[in-house]
């Protein structure tokens, strides 16, 4: 009976990797290319890689792909990425089409704590929290070796964990930034500001956020007036 291979794809802002692993889970090639950073290069580097993997095993193999964001059950388009030309496109149904096979998508940070919950660093733990450092930030969250998803797929991220409000120190440092809501709470933002900006113009950030008074705000670049107003 002959093997049955897989192939893992990690699709991050950067560089594309894909791995070839046999049935009992042993390395049998890495690849990696970097990519354009715009979403039909992206595609490119993922049939490139899997059309390459395929030919080294010699059959058609199972595809799975972690990337930054989640695919909506609902709408099959990507949300939330950091790759921001993933955002709002149909990428695992494109992938299908062109790859000619099924393909699994996941969150990144999801697929790395699931893979260090079951046979990694965290092997010997129920709970199991891992954190992507990467072109951005992202957490994952295992117990009993399953993925905690929520009803978006990151219930493990950590881009959204409150904060209290700057104090009179962090104000006067050099950064922008933005401050949650009326209850004195912030929010430390993760996978390197998922509106795209680099992670040195701010530091606190809510998905629905109020301007902190008399601060701009590198979100919208708008001054914020004397009193807290909704980003547009």
């Amino acid at each position: 009976m002959s093997k049955k291979f897989k192939i893992g794809i990690d699709y991050g802002g950067t560089k594309i990797e894909g791995i070839l692993l046999d049935q009992d889970g042993k390395q049998i090639e890495r690849k990696r290319y970097l990519h354009n950073k715009n979403y039909i290069s992206g595609i490119e580097i993922v049939k490139k890689l899997v059309n390459e993997l395929d030919d080294i095993s010699g059959q058609t193999c199972s595809v799975g792909i972690g990337i930054p964001g989640f695919s909506s059950k609902d709408t099959g388009l990507i949300t939330n990425s950091n790759a921001l030309w993933l955002n709002d496109k149909p990428f695992g149904k494109d992938l299908e089409i062109i790859l000619n096979r099924e393909v699994r998508l996941m969150n990144d940070a999801n697929c790395l704590t699931l893979s260090e919950a079951i046979d990694g660093a965290g092997k010997n733990y129920d709970s199991v929290f891992g954190i992507i450092i990467g072109s951005g930030f992202g957490g994952g969250l295992s117990y009993k070796k399953e993925i905690i998803e929520g009803s978006n797929q990151i219930a493990g991220d950590w881009g959204h964990q409150p904060l209290p409000y700057p104090t009179d120190e962090e104000y006067k440092v050099n950064v922008e930034f933005c401050e949650l809501g009326a209850r004195a709470r912030g929010a430390v933002h993760g996978r390197r500001r998922r509106d795209g900006h680099d992670d040195r113009q701010g530091q606190l950030y809510g998905h629905h956020a109020v301007h902190a008074p008399h601060r701009p705000c590198s979100c919208c670049d708008h001054r914020a007036p004397d009193h807290p107003r909704r980003h547009p």
